[in-house]
């Protein structure tokens, strides 16, 4: 018999809701793989007597038969296991959290903070992703300076005469903020705007969380056409999963909270490219578990007219876009693997 992995999640609450969240599936996967799975919430890790601690949760029961009673569990206070854990006590932990407000951006950062340190200290964890590289790849700059020309024309600034410099000399942009998630804020300047770019660029770099005027910095990116995709990578470099976004008409965000919806996508050859210039990146970084957004036409595609838009380095989402709840299934199977390997390799 193999060795026993305990494995630490960490995860926001109301990612374990659905038996389809990429979470949950993730989680089943290593209990149904043996793992001695734990769960913990980013308000629970704390520093006693100079060491840092997890109060955990973990399904009462040694073997659940399906996913459907694995998420009953979780969702079920009376179901779970309460432990006080020292995190070095773990083999693999998992950082899986998107912050919705700025008190749970804050707290998520002292998470990745904790993180880091303890990945200086048990070298032998092994860490999906890896702390240091999710801080480094939390804001979209780490995009835009390290994965080079298989991004569009990108320029990131606060200088509002720099920005009406950008402007003028393309038809039309995609603005979004550096710490943007989940589509918030992104929107499409074309030259019909081009008359009240004033009013427009104020907006834009308006910081509605900070308690100063000091002015946020922007991504002016080149807008290109056609059908914008998601591939999931394992190790920068395995398509493990991948789906098609139909924008709605009323809206450019490829977030099917703003309209969009999904279709079934195979990967191209250009895809296939593109993911194999960035693959070295990716894995030298530690960013095991991510995906990106692709955009370009599905004929007559190249480097040129196809490029990456974004990377999702910290809690890439895929089961709203893959339909076959098998492939779901599949695709925490391998990851778990992976993380298994991972482990196998620093020790």
């Amino acid at each position: 018999m193999g060795k026993q992995f305990k494995t630490l999640y960490i995860v926001k609450k109301r990612d374990l809701e659905d038996s389809l969240s990429v979470e949950v599936n993730n989680l089943y996967a290593a209990h149904h793989r043996g793992h001695d799975v734990h769960v913990v919430y980013p308000k629970d890790l704390f520093v006693k007597h100079n060491e840092l601690y997890a109060i955990t949760r973990q399904p009462n029961a040694a073997k659940l038969s399906s996913i459907e009673s694995f998420v009953e569990y979780l969702k079920n206070p009376q179901f779970m296991l309460d432990n006080r854990v020292p995190v070095r006590d773990f083999d693999i932990i998992f950082s899986r959290t998107v912050p919705k407000t700025r008190e749970e951006s804050l707290s998520d950062n002292a998470v990745i903070n904790y993180l880091q340190c303890m990945k200086t200290l048990y070298p032998g964890i092994a860490f999906i992703n890896d702390p240091d590289a999710i801080s480094k790849a939390g804001s979209k700059i780490y995009d835009s300076l390290v994965l080079g020309d298989t991004l569009p024309d990108t320029h990131i600034t606060k200088d509002e005469v720099r920005i009406k410099e950008i402007l003028k000399k393309g038809d039309e942009w995609i603005a979004k903020p550096v710490h943007g998630l989940g589509g918030t804020d992104i929107i499409g300047i074309n030259k019909d705007y081009k008359k009240n770019l004033g009013a427009l660029i104020q907006l834009l770099l308006r910081d509605l969380y900070s308690s100063t005027d000091e002015p946020r910095p922007f991504i002016l990116q080149d807008k290109l056409e056609g059908l914008e995709r998601r591939l999931v990578l394992l190790n920068g470099s395995e398509i493990v999963g991948s789906y098609g976004k139909i924008l709605s008409e009323d809206d450019i965000r490829g977030n099917s909270e703003m309209g969009a919806t999904y279709t079934d996508y195979d990967p191209t050859e250009i895809d296939l490219k593109l993911v194999s210039k960035i693959a070295p990146i990716l894995q030298k970084d530690g960013l095991y578990l991510t995906a990106v957004d692709i955009i370009g036409p599905e004929n007559k595609a190249n480097l040129k007219n196809t490029k990456i838009l974004e990377l999702n380095a910290r809690c890439p989402q895929w089961s709203k876009g893959i339909k076959d709840w098998s492939k779901i299934g599949e695709i925490s199977d391998k990851i778990i693997q992976f993380a298994e390997d991972l482990h196998a390799e620093k020790n």
